[in-house]
C-alpha cells in the first residue's frame, strides 16, 4: 500500500513438558553418566517440539525432507521441521522421516540426521530422565554445548549436561507434563511467546528522517521503552551509514535492557536481468546473530510502489517467482545464514496475484502478509491469510506490515482513525493475531515520518509522534510488553480451570502463563471503537464480567495497559471475581 519501496522508505511454540517416559521410576546421577537409566517402553505421542539448550528447538535444516538432512537447534517457531512424534522407539519428524545416528555409530560425535524410517538400531531412541538415548546408550547432544542457531546435534556419551537435556511439548501415551495450575481446564501458552510476537518497522536508511536525524534522542529511547525485540529493515551493503545505525541500535538496546534486537531484512535483486539474490551481503556488515530473517520483494504485485527494477504486468509474476527461489537457494547455500527464516512475498492484490504466482511454499519458511485493517477492528488475520493460501500453502504466517494511520480526514481510500481508537485496537491486534496463529506482527511504523510521501497518510503511521511523544497505541503496547515479558523462559505451561458465566457478546480472551506459575488472562470485547463513516470515536461502556475458577487463586491483580503497568486492584484467596471489560485489552494476573 506504500508509494515507495521499503528499502528506500528506509513463534508457534507449544507447551513445554519435561517428560520422563519409563517402564519404572526414572533415576539419574546428577552430572554423571545416565546411560544406565531404566529403559523406556515403546511409546506413542502427539506431535510436539523437543526443546533443548538455550530454549532452542530440535530443527531440521531448511525444512528439508531428503535423507541425510542436517538436524540442529534453532529458535522455536512452530514449523513442521520442529515437530516430532514418538512412534514405538522411533522419533518421527518432517516428511515422515526418522531421527537417525548415521551408520548406527556408537562413537562419540556420531552424525545425527533424518532418514527414511527402517527400524534400524540407529533410529531407536529412548526418552528418559530428560535425555534422548540412542544407539549404544549415547545421548542426543548439542555439539560443544553451543546454543547458537544452527549448531548440529550429535551422539555423545551421556554426561548429564544442559546440552543433553530435552523437553518434549507433546503428549506421551495420553499423558505428558503439567505445569503449575489445574488438572483440567484451558491450556495456557507461554507469556513470552506473546511478547515475542511484537515487531516494528523502522527506516534507519532514510537519510534526513527522524530515524537518522534523531537517532540518539528519539529512535533509541523509543525502541528501548517499547521493549520490542524484532525490527523490519532494509538490506545493507556498506560498513558506513546506515549500517552504523543498525549496529549502534543493537548495542545500545542490549546495554540498556539486556534485550537482543534482531532484524527482518527486506531484500531486492542486485541484478534486474537475472533477478539473482544476494542476502549474504548483509551479513558481511552485520553480525549474523542480529539477522533473524530475510524477506522477499516488497509488494511487487503493485505497480504504484516504487520498485527498484522496471515493472511490467506481463513479467512481474515470473520475476517474483524467480526471485523467491533465488533468495531461498542463496540463504540455504550460505553456511553463515543457512538456518535463517525466509519470508515469502508481500502482496497488495491478493487473492488474484497470489493465484497468479502459484505455490511458492517450498521456497519459504513463513508466509507473509501486509494486513492493514483500515479503520476497522483488528480481526482480519484469518481472512487476510486465506487470500494468500494459493501462494503460501500451510506455512506459518507473519505480518510484516500491519497497523493504522491516524489521519482520518484523508481523502484517500486508505482510511485512518483517531489516536484514541488506535490505542484501543493496538493491544487487540497483537492478541487477536496471536490467537489466529500469526507468529509475528510488525507494526508499521515506529515513528511518524515527516519526509514520507503521501503526507496525509504516510506521515501518520507511527506509534510515536514526530515530536517524540507517545501515542496511546505505543503506551498500550509498551505496558503490555512490561507485563508479559518473561526473559525467554522455557517451562511447562499449565491449565487453568476458568469460565465466564455471564459472558457478554463479543467477549474475547487470551490465556498465557509465566515461568513462576502466574497465569495472565487478557480480556477484551471485539467491538468497533471508531465510526469510519462519521469519523468519530465510539466509546463502548464497560460490562462487568464474572470470572470463575475451579480452584482458588492465592492472589489476583488487575491491570489496564492503556494507562499503566501497575496494578489498579488486587484480591487474595478468591475463586470468583469480576472484571470490567470494554473494547480494549485488560490483563488479570492469577497466582494459584
Amino acid at each position: 500500500m506504500k508509494k515507495r519501496l521499503f528499502a528506500r522508505r528506509a513463534l508457534s511454540l507449544g507447551f513445554l513438558s519435561s517428560v520422563c517416559v519409563c517402564a519404572e521410576a526414572c533415576s539419574s546421577t546428577p552430572g554423571g553418566d545416565d546411560s544406565s537409566a531404566t529403559a523406556a517402553s515403546a511409546v506413542t505421542s502427539s506431535a510436539g517440539a523437543l526443546v533443548g539448550l538455550g530454549g532452542k528447538c530440535l530443527d531440521v535444516e531448511g525444512l528439508r525432507t531428503d535423507p541425510s538432512a542436517k538436524v540442529q537447534i534453532w529458535d522455536c517457531w512452530g514449523g513442521e521441521n520442529q515437530k516430532w512424534k514418538f512412534s514405538g522407539n522411533a522419533v518421527v519428524g518432517i516428511g515422515g522421516k526418522c531421527l537417525e545416528v548415521a551408520n548406527a555409530s556408537t562413537a562419540d560425535g556420531g552424525t545425527v540426521h533424518i532418514a527414511t524410517c527402517n527400524g534400524s538400531a540407529g533410529q531407536a531412541w529412548t526418552l528418559a530422565n530428560g535425555q534422548l538415548l540412542g544407539v549404544g546408550g549415547k545421548c542426543l547432544d548439542v555439539a560443544g554445548a553451543n546454543s547458537a542457531n544452527g549448531t548440529p546435534v550429535i551422539s555423545w556419551t551421556c554426561r548429564g549436561g544442559a546440552n543433553q537435556k530435552w523437553q518434549f511439548t507433546g503428549s506421551i501415551n495420553g499423558g505428558g507434563g503439567s505445569g503449575v495450575g489445574d488438572a483440567s481446564g484451558e491450556q495456557a501458552r507461554r507469556a513470552d511467546e506473546l511478547s515475542d510476537a511484537l515487531g516494528v518497522n523502522t527506516h534507519l536508511g532514510w537519510g534526513g528522517s527522524l530515524y537518522d536525524a534523531r537517532f540518539d534522542d528519539l529512535l533509541v529511547p523509543a525502541v528501548t521503552k517499547l521493549g520490542v525485540r524484532h525490527i523490519r529493515e532494509g538490506a545493507v551493503s556498506t560498513s558506513g551509514w546506515p549500517t552504523t545505525h543498525y549496529l549502534a541500535l543493537v548495542d545500545r538496546v542490549k546495554a540498556a535492557t539486556g534485550t537482543s534486537i534482531t532484524f527482518d531484512i527486506v531484500t531486492d535483486p542486485p541484478d534486474c536481468n537475472s533477478f539473482a539474490a544476494d542476502p549474504g551481503k548483509t551479513v558481511q556488515f552485520l553480525p549474523a546473530s542480529a539477522v533473524e530473517s530475510f524477506e522477499s520483494l516488497n509488494e511487487y504485485d503493485n505497480p504504484s510502489v516504487g520498485h527498484r527494477c522496471p515493472w511490467s504486468s506481463s513479467t512481474w509474476a515470473g520475476q517474483q517467482r524467480t526471485y523467491q527461489q533465488n533468495l531461498w537457494n542463496a540463504v540455504r547455500s550460505n553456511p553463515a545464514i543457512a538456518p535463517k527464516w525466509v519470508f515469502g512475498p508481500s502482496l497488495t492484490q491478493a487473492p488474484r496475484t497470489a493465484t497468479e504466482l502459484g505455490d511458492l511454499s517450498a521456497f519459504m519458511t513463513h508466509g507473509n502478509m501486509h494486513s492493514y485493517p483500515g479503520n476497522g477492528q483488528p480481526t482480519n488475520a484469518a481472512s487476510e491469510r486465506a487470500k494468500l493460501t494459493a501462494m503460501n500453502g500451510s506455512r506459518p504466517m507473519v505480518a510484516t506490515e500491519t497497523g493504522y494511520h491516524t489521519w482520518p480526514q484523508t481523502s484517500s481510500g486508505f482510511r485512518g482513525l483517531s489516536e484514541h481508537a488506535e490505542g484501543k485496537y493496538a493491544g487487540r491486534l497483537l492478541t487477536s493475531y496471536f490467537n489466529a496463529g500469526v507468529v509475528r506482527a510488525y507494526f508499521y511504523e515506529l515513528i511518524d515520518d515527516p519526509i514520507a510521501t503521501w503526507a496525509d497518510i504516510e506521515q501518520h503511521f507511527g506509534l510515536v509522534r514526530s515530536d517524540g511523544s507517545e501515542k496511546p497505541a505505543f503506551t498500550t503496547l509498551k505496558n503490555m510488553m512490561t507485563l508479559l515479558r518473561d526473559g525467554g523462559a522455557t517451562f511447562v505451561p499449565g491449565k487453568l480451570g476458568v469460565s465466564f458465566p455471564n459472558a457478554p457478546s463479543a467477549l474475547a480472551h487470551t490465556l498465557v502463563q509465566k515461568a513462576d506459575g502466574t497465569f495472565q488472562l487478557l480480556l477484551w470485547r471485539d467491538l468497533s471503537a471508531y465510526d469510519g463513516n462519521a469519523n468519530r470515536d465510539i466509546d463502548n461502556a464497560a460490562v462487568t464480567v464474572q470470572v470463575t475458577l475451579t480452584s482458588p487463586a492465592s492472589q489476583v491483580r488487575w491491570f489496564d495497559p492503556a494507562t499503566s503497568a501497575q496494578a489498579f486492584r488486587s484480591a487474595s484467596a478468591v475463586t470468583s471475581f469480576t472484571v470490567d471489560v470494554a473494547d480494549s485489552v485488560v490483563i488479570v494476573d492469577i497466582e494459584k
